[in-house]
């Protein structure tokens, strides 16, 4: 676990010197890391890092001055937690960890007329990889690795601090209930 998030902070902090914009535009990258809380597979908080590239500008008509592009893009998450059990007078602990890569396609639109404001709905496939752990006196106890489809969705918001970096924070099901970072523009 420290691994991966020493991985986002690094994937985070170097991306800094290569933002050149503030307004979003076909062809743009979002890079971030992320930090998840509730829900994320019986974890209390996990881990993710983030990409998204703008495929398409005015992707609907939604009125004068508001703005609409379509993204393609994806994240890897990790979360991990530990659960102790009783078997009869020794402690037995589980530990459970999921890495989670989803696929996504973002809708952005400017409802809010604002430049330093990003606002976009999300929609996530992708693979949940999961396995347990055993560690206790029981004997041999089987700790199996699993794999299964999952999808999500979401409503998100960046809000552009500086020219060159957005704060973030996105709501849904997916990777966690509430996801909040910070995303640099490539």
């Amino acid at each position: 676990m420290k691994k991966i998030f020493v991985m986002c902070l690094l994937f985070g902090f170097l991306a800094p010197g290569l933002v050149i914009a503030q307004e979003t535009h076909q062809g743009d990258i979002n890079i971030g890391p992320r930090v998840v809380l509730g829900a994320v597979y019986g974890a209390s908080m996990g881990f993710a890092a983030h990409g998204e590239y703008a495929l398409k500008d005015d992707f609907i008509d939604l009125g004068e001055d508001v703005a609409t592009w379509i993204g393609l893009g994806g994240s890897i998450a990790y979360s991990q937690y530990s659960q102790e059990v009783l078997f009869f007078t020794s402690g037995e602990k589980f530990t459970y960890r999921n890495v989670v890569i989803l696929g996504s396609v973002f809708f952005h639109a400017n409802v809010f007329k604002n430049p330093k404001l990003d606002t976009y709905l999300l929609f996530s496939v992708g693979t949940n990889t999961g396995s347990v752990k055993y560690s206790g006196t029981a004997g041999n106890i089987s700790t199996p690795t699993v794999g299964a489809f999952t999808a999500g969705g979401g409503v998100g918001a960046r809000y552009y601090f500086s020219p060159k970096a957005a704060v973030v924070a996105e709501a849904g099901v997916g990777i966690g209930a509430l996801r909040l970072g910070v995303d640099f523009k490539l």
